[in-house]
């Protein structure tokens, strides 16, 4: 969950598949401004949208500026529309470990950051609704693309799939 209660943002990239939820799609490429224009109703790029809107796209997809891999969700909120990046464990992993811990730090006490940091995302299942987890501190602090490291990958890559588990629970 990238945002819970926006009202206008942007959205960059190339190629970007756009589908809403009565199958209407458009393709989009370059800097748009995505805004509620009321009820279930977003606008990107002087087209209309009902939500959910998802954005798909096989380049990252930039939004207010930060670069983000997988798919994003725009769905209605009481005051706006929340923002959700969809991405695999180890991907989103990619954009938590530096912003958590900085990848200078010996690399055995980095890999141990990347498994509890992915146990944590395993057990935090649905803790924001629909939404596993949040970018803030109060779950994880997700940057996306911008907090890639080739070290702290490199710990994501040597410890992936690893969870730490008491009477076989994360």
């Amino acid at each position: 969950l990238l945002e819970h209660e926006a009202s206008q943002g942007t959205i960059s990239g190339v190629g970007m598949r756009m589908t809403d939820a009565g199958g209407a799609e458009a393709v989009l490429s370059g800097t748009h401004n995505i805004h509620k224009i009321g009820g279930t109703r977003i606008s990107a790029g002087g087209r209309t949208f009902k939500m959910p809107l998802k954005i798909s796209s096989e380049t990252p997809i930039k939004y207010n500026g930060t670069s983000y891999s997988g798919t994003f969700i725009f769905k209605n909120s009481a005051n706006g529309f929340m923002v959700s990046n969809v991405t695999d464990l180890e991907e989103y992993l990619r954009g938590v470990i530096k912003a958590e811990m900085d990848p200078r730090w010996p690399f055995e006490a980095l890999k141990a950051q990347v498994i509890l940091a992915r146990t944590f995302a395993v057990n935090a299942g649905g803790k924001h609704g629909d939404d596993d987890l949040c970018d803030s501190w109060h779950c994880q602090v997700y940057k996306g693309i911008s907090a890639q490291d080739d070290i702290a990958d490199s710990a994501v890559r040597e410890t992936s799939g690893l969870i730490m588990k008491w009477k076989e629970r994360p």
